[in-house]
C-alpha cells in the first residue's frame, strides 16, 4: 500500500471513530440536547425557529433512523428545508437516503434544488434514475442541481445520463452544469481507480466542437495527464489545435508533468510551431528549468522570430545555467534592442563569479555602450568589489558613462567612498555631473550618517576660495540635510555670501525642522534686503508656528509677531493656517479679526472653528466663554454651508459649556 493511500485510510478511519464517539457521547459544547429532545423540539408548535435550527443541528452529530421521519417532513418547510438537508446528509440510516430519493419527486423550487444536492453529497447511486430526469427539468436551477449531484455520483450510469443530456443541451449555463458533472465523474473515477473510465470522459469532452475554450482546455489536461507517453502524444498535437486556447492549455499541462520526456516533447515541436505559439512552448521551457532543451532553446535565441528570440533569451535566464553565459554575453550586442535587453537581464541572474568578471571588464573596455552596459550589471548584481571601477567610470569621457556610474555609486557606495564622492563633487568633469554627484553623495550620506568628521570635510570644502558658487550651493544642501547646530550656524554664515549662494542659504533656513531658525527667520523677515527674501523667511517662519513643536503659547507669540508683517494674500493665508494649529482662545480671536478681510474672510472662518473643535472637546467654562465672541464673529461671515453648520455646532456647545453666557 503506498504511503498516501495509507494515510488517507487512516483519516477515514478516525473520522468514522470521531463521529462514532459523539454520537455515544453525553452533553458538548456541540451536542447539547439528546436525540428525543431534539425531535420533541422539531415536533413543537411553540418552539422557536433558532430552537428548531438548532436541533437539526445537533441532529446532523447524533441522529439516527429516528430522526429521519421528522426531518423529512420538515423538507417541505421553506424556512427548515435547508436544516433538515443538512441533518439528513451524514445520518447513517439507509432511511435518510430513502427520504431524500422520495423528495425529488415531490419538492419544487430551492427546496428541490437542495435535495438535489444533498443526494449527491451521499453518493446514493439510487438516486441516479430520478436526477436523470430532473435533467430535462424548465427549472435551469434544478437542471444544473441533478447534473452537479450525478456527478458527484459517478460510474456508468450517472455518465451515460450526462453525455445523452449533454447532446441535447443548449449552449448556455445548464450545458456548463453539465460540463461540470462530467469533470466531477471523471474524478470519481479517478479515485476510484479506474482511469479508463475518466479518460473515456475526458476525451468526449476535449472532442465536443461547441464547448467554451475553458472547458475543453480542463479536459485536454485531464485527458493527458496519467496517460504517460500517450498523454505527450495529446499534448503534443493540442500544440498545433486550430484554436490557440487549447495550445495555451498543453503548454500550461506540460509544465504540471515531470520528466524529460515531457521537455522533449515541447522541445521537438518548437520549430515547426508559428512565433505566437513558440513564445508559449518557450515560456513553458523556462519555467521546466530542464537543459535537456538547451539546442532547441539555442537555436531560437540565435535564429528565431524576433518575439521568440526574447522568450528563448528570457527561458535561458529562468535556467540560471553557468554555460549560457557566453551566448546571453554575444547576445547583448543584438542588433535588435530587445533581444540585447533580454540577454542582459538573463546574463546578470546567473549571479556568478565569471558574470561579475565579465561586468567589470566590460566597464573597464569596449564602447560606451558596452561600458553603459557593464555599469548597469554591475547595479543589477550589486557587485560591491566593482566600487573602485565606478568610482574612475565617474571621471570616463563618455557622459553617459558618467553619470550612469555616479547613479550606482549612489546606490552601492558607502563611507569608504565620501572623498571619492566629495572630489567628484568639486571638481566635476563637466557642469551637468553637479548635479548627478550631489545625488550620488546626498544618498550615501543619508544611508550612512553623518558624522563629525564627514560634517567637518563639508564645511572646509565649502570654505575653500576655489570652490565655485554651483559646489557652494550643492555642499549648503547637503550640510543641511544633516540637521546638526554646526548646520545651522553654516546656513546662517552663508547669509553673507551673495547670489545663488545667498538663496541657497536662505531657503534651506526656511525650510529647517527645529524652531530654534525662528528668531533669525523672523529677523530676515523684517530686514532682508528685497522683498523676495523677506517674503521667504516670513513663510518660512509661519511654516514653524504651524507645526506645533513649539508650545502653543510660543507659536501664538509667533504668529503675533508675525501678523503685521504678513501683508501678500499667501502669507495672509499661512498666517490663519498657523492659527488654526494653535489650540488657545487667543488664536481664534486673532483669526476672528481677518473675518472682515474679503480674500481670506472663509479661511478666517474655518480657522476659527478649528481652534474651536480642538478646544471645546476639554475646554472648562472660562475657555468656553473666551471662544464664543469669535464663533459669534465667525457666524455672521460669509463662510460655506459646511463650515457654517460647524461654526453653528460650536457656538451652541461654547454657550452651553459657558453656563448660558
Amino acid at each position: 500500500m503506498s504511503l498516501n493511500r495509507t494515510v488517507l485510510t487512516l483519516a477515514a478511519a478516525l473520522a468514522l471513530t470521531a463521529t462514532a464517539a459523539l454520537r455515544a457521547a453525553g452533553p458538548t459544547p456541540l451536542v447539547t440536547q439528546s436525540e428525543k429532545e431534539c425531535l420533541r423540539v422539531l415536533r413543537s408548535s411553540d418552539a422557536s425557529l433558532k430552537a428548531k435550527v438548532d436541533a437539526c443541528r445537533q441532529l446532523a452529530v447524533i441522529g439516527g433512523e429516528d430522526a429521519v421521519p421528522v426531518l423529512a417532513k420538515l423538507l417541505e418547510d421553506p424556512k427548515l428545508s435547508h436544516m433538515a438537508r443538512y441533518a439528513l446528509e451524514p445520518n447513517p440510516s439507509p432511511a435518510a437516503g430513502r427520504a431524500l430519493r422520495e423528495a425529488l419527486g415531490r419538492l419544487k423550487g430551492r427546496s428541490l434544488v437542495g435535495a438535489a444536492y444533498s443526494v449527491g453529497v451521499r453518493r446514493d447511486r439510487r438516486a441516479v434514475p430520478a436526477l436523470t430526469r430532473l435533467l430535462a427539468s424548465d427549472d435551469a436551477q434544478v437542471a444544473q442541481a441533478a447534473a452537479r449531484a450525478l456527478g458527484n455520483i459517478g460510474g456508468p450510469r450517472a455518465v451515460k445520463a450526462l453525455e445523452r443530456a449533454l447532446d441535447q443541451a443548449k449552449p448556455g449555463p445548464v450545458r456548463l452544469a453539465i460540463c461540470e458533472g462530467l469533470f466531477r465523474a471523471a474524478e470519481q473515477a479517478a479515485r476510484s481507480r479506474n482511469p479508463l473510465e475518466a479518460h473515456a470522459i475526458y476525451d468526449r469532452l476535449r472532442a465536443e466542437p461547441d464547448l467554451p475554450h475553458q472547458a475543453r482546455a480542463a479536459a485536454l489536461r485531464g485527458a493527458a495527464l496519467g496517460r504517460g507517453d500517450a498523454g505527450l502524444e495529446i499534448l503534443r498535437r493540442a500544440l498545433h489545435d486550430k484554436e490557440f486556447a487549447m495550445a495555451a492549455a498543453a503548454c500550461r499541462t506540460l509544465q504540471e508533468i515531470p520528466g524529460r520526456r515531457a521537455t522533449e516533447t515541447a522541445a521537438r515541436e518548437l520549430s515547426k510551431l508559428p512565433e505566437p505559439r513558440q513564445i508559449l512552448a518557450l515560456q513553458t521551457l523556462g519555467k521546466r528549468r530542464d537543459p535537456a532543451a538547451a539546442p532547441q532553446v539555442y537555436e531560437a535565441a540565435l535564429n528565431g522570430a524576433p518575439g521568440a528570440r526574447v522568450a528563448a533569451v528570457r527561458a535561458l535566464g529562468e535556467w540560471a545555467m553557468p554555460n549560457s553565459a557566453p551566448l546571453l554575453l554575444a547576445l547583448m550586442d543584438d542588433a535588435d534592442a530587445n533581444v540585447a535587453q533580454a540577454a542582459q537581464e538573463a546574463f546578470a541572474a546567473l549571479g556568478t563569479p565569471e558574470v561579475h568578471a565579465a561586468a567589470i571588464a566590460m566597464l573597464r573596455n569596449g564602447s560606451p555602450e558596452r561600458r553603459l552596459r557593464g555599469v548597469a550589471l554591475i547595479g543589477r548584481c550589486r557587485i560591491a568589489s566593482a566600487v573602485p571601477q565606478l568610482l574612475a567610470a565617474a571621471r570616463d569621457q563618455d557622459a553617459r558613462v558618467r553619470r550612469a556610474a555616479m547613479g550606482q555609486l549612489g546606490a552601492m557606495a558607502g563611507g569608504k567612498q565620501f572623498s571619492a564622492l566629495l572630489d567628484l563633487l568639486l571638481a566635476p568633469s563637466s557642469p551637468e555631473d553637479l548635479a548627478p554627484a550631489e545625488q550620488a553623495l546626498n544618498a550615501v550620506l543619508a544611508r550612512e550618517g553623518f558624522s563629525a568628521r564627514i560634517l567637518a570635510r563639508l564645511r572646509r570644502a565649502l570654505s575653500r576660495p576655489q570652490t565655485g558658487a554651483p559646489q557652494k550651493q550643492a555642499l549648503l544642501r547637503l550640510i543641511a540635510a544633516s540637521g546638526a547646530p554646526e548646520a545651522l550656524e553654516t546656513l546662517q554664515a552663508a547669509l553673507g555670501e551673495s547670489g545663488p549662494v545667498r538663496q541657497t542659504a536662505l531657503r534651506l533656513l526656511a525650510d529647517w525642522r527645529g524652531v530654534e531658525v525662528a528668531p533669525k527667520l523672523l529677523e530676515l523677515a523684517k530686514s532682508a534686503p528685497s522683498e523676495a527674501d523677506r517674503a521667504v523667511a516670513l513663510r518660512g517662519y509661519l511654516r514653524l508656528a504651524a507645526q506645533g513643536e513649539a508650545p502653543a503659547a510660543q507659536r501664538l507669540q509667533m504668529c503675533r509677531q508675525a501678523a503685521p508683517l504678513a501683508k501678500g494674500l499667501q502669507e495672509r493665508r499661512l498666517l490663519l493656517s498657523a492659527l488654526s494649529h494653535t489650540p488657545l482662545p487667543e488664536a481664534a480671536a486673532m483669526a476672528a479679526e481677518r473675518l472682515q478681510d474679503p480674500e481670506i474672510s472663509g479661511e478666517a472662518a474655518a480657522a476659527v472653528a478649528s481652534v474651536a473643535e480642538a478646544l471645546l472637546k476639554r475646554a472648562d467654562a472660562q475657555t468656553a466663554a473666551k471662544l464664543v465672541p469669535s464663533l459669534e464673529a465667525a457666524a455672521k461671515a460669509k463662510a460655506g454651508g459646511a463650515i457654517k453648520q460647524r461654526i453653528q455646532r460650536f457656538l451652541r456647545t461654547a454657550r452651553q459649556k459657558a453656563g448660558g453666557k
